[in-house]
């Protein structure tokens, strides 16, 4: 016999869809322009206007002063 218990949860996944450039822009403000930006879609350097598009994007900014 097993007694299950299920707590519930308070984590909440919520997105909103942007453009990359109106979305490097934002990023570029929030950091004052003291980043570097890099975009991956599928764990793969992004290259805008790639043939194949992308399921999602991973987006990394590394703080530079």
């Amino acid at each position: 016999m097993c007694a299950c218990f299920v707590l519930p949860s308070k984590f909440r996944l919520s997105y909103y869809p942007h453009r990359l450039e109106s979305f490097k822009a934002l990023l570029t403000e929030a950091f004052y322009g003291k980043m570097e930006h890099s975009v991956y879609g599928d764990f793969q350097t992004y290259v805008p206007g790639q043939s194949q598009a992308p399921c999602y994007f991973i987006h990394v900014c590394k703080k530079t002063a």
